[in-house]
Order: structure tokens, then sequence, then C-alpha cells
């Protein structure tokens, strides 16, 4: 279940040079509000219920996949006394706000964080999060990135060029969503259509200035041969 549109606000959506390609700036509306509904949003499973044409030993596994993690998230998603975030919290605050803001405000299907459905209670060694877009029907791999000083788009493109060109850890990834993501989804993952989305902390740097520092950037002119590259900028 996605974040609600309350958590957080849409500053800016910039169309980049490539028609492929756009950055979205986003900031929480509350950091306290925002880390609650976060943590709500993620202890919510109804969406194991509603899975369609999967088995009932299916089910069980993802839930009991999921309760697991989400005891772990409790204490990872804590203000510090200095109401600051840490690195996990704020990696987790980056990843849940860009997957909302593309499954609320653009329509893209939903697909739980790679935390609930693999194995690993936390650090798994994929994606961070995935959605489809529906109008393409396209596969969509995020990788979010938090840095508590600078803007972490470099972070967040040159993991996702290295996990997709030297360790293809996308095509890894479509095990644990094969009962997940429609069909053609699949097939075109299969045909190479596919596309990535960077998430990142940012700071108050001017829209564009961080529209030009990205479209320099080579990790990202590495990925614009793929469908669709989306930037998520999160103020925090």
């Amino acid at each position: 279940m996605p974040v609600p549109k309350t958590a957080y606000n849409i500053t800016s959506i910039i169309q980049m040079s490539d028609p492929k390609a756009k950055l979205i700036r986003i900031e929480p509306t509350d950091l306290t509000i925002t880390l609650r509904e976060i943590y709500h949003s993620l202890s919510d499973l109804c969406w194991i219920n509603n899975l369609p044409n999967v088995s009932e030993m299916f089910k069980l596994s993802i839930s009991a996949r999921a309760e697991k993690t989400i005891g772990e998230l409790g204490s990872e998603l804590k203000l510090n006394p200095d109401s600051s975030v840490s690195s996990s919290a704020g990696e987790y605050i980056v990843s849940e706000l860009a997957r909302s803001t593309v499954v609320n405000d653009f329509g893209y299907m939903d697909i739980p964080l790679a935390e609930l459905i693999k194995q690993k209670v936390k650090g798994n060694p994929g994606f961070d999060f995935f959605v489809v877009n529906r109008d393409t029907v396209v596969m969509i791999f995020g990788e979010a990135k938090y840095d508590a000083s600078s803007n972490a788009y470099n972070r967040a493109l040159s993991q996702i060029e290295r996990f997709v060109e030297e360790e293809g850890k996308d095509v890894l990834d479509m095990m644990d969503l094969e009962h997940l993501v429609p069909e053609k989804s699949k097939e075109n993952m299969a045909g190479g259509k596919k596309g990535y989305i960077a998430a990142f902390s940012s700071t108050s740097i001017p829209d564009d200035k961080l529209k030009e520092n990205i479209e320099n950037n080579k990790h990202y002119q590495a990925l614009l041969k793929y469908e669709e590259v989306t930037c998520v900028a999160v103020s925090i």
C-alpha cells in the first residue's frame, strides 16, 4: 500500500532533455507524520490476500517474510533525539516516498517494498522497490540512496548502472516478482524493455542546476538506452 499523499508534497515535475526521462522533486509534509505513515503503509498486509492466481501456500510464505521485516522496520523508522533520521531510515523514506509518488500521482502499478517480499529481513542485495508503468506495461526497478549532507543522485544512478550492466540484478529480482506482476511486463522484460527510478535525498539546490547535474552524469546517460529513466529527489 503506498504512503498517503498527505505525507508528502510534489514541489516540481521537470521534463528532462530526453523524452523518456523526468525529474520529480518531493518533500515530506512533516517528518514525524511521514515516518508514521510509512510504517503504517508497510504494516498493511491486505495486499497479500488480494494477489491474483496464486496459491494459499504462496500467500502464507509471503506473509511470513513480510511480518519478520515489519518488526525490524519499526525500530528503524524512529527519529533520533535531535530530530534526525538514521541512514537506514533515510533510505526507507526515500524509497517509499518515491514509490508512493509514482503510484499515487502517476498511476503506476504498486508492488510491495522489496524488503517485504524477499527472504532477508533487511539488506537485500537487489533493487529497493518495483512498480509497473501501466501505459507501457514495462517493469520499473527503483534504487534509493540517502546522504544527510549532499545530493545522492550519483550514488543511486551509479548503483543502478552497476546492478544492470555488471550484475544483472533486475533479472535476478524477477524470481521474487514472478507472481506479482502482469504477464505482459514479464514478456517485455524478457525482450529487454525495462526502466529505472533513481530515488535520492536532495539538498535545496535549484531545479535547473539539479537537472543540469543529472544530465551531465555518465551513469544517467548510460541508462537512457532503456524505456524509461525517472529521477526522484526527496528533500530530507
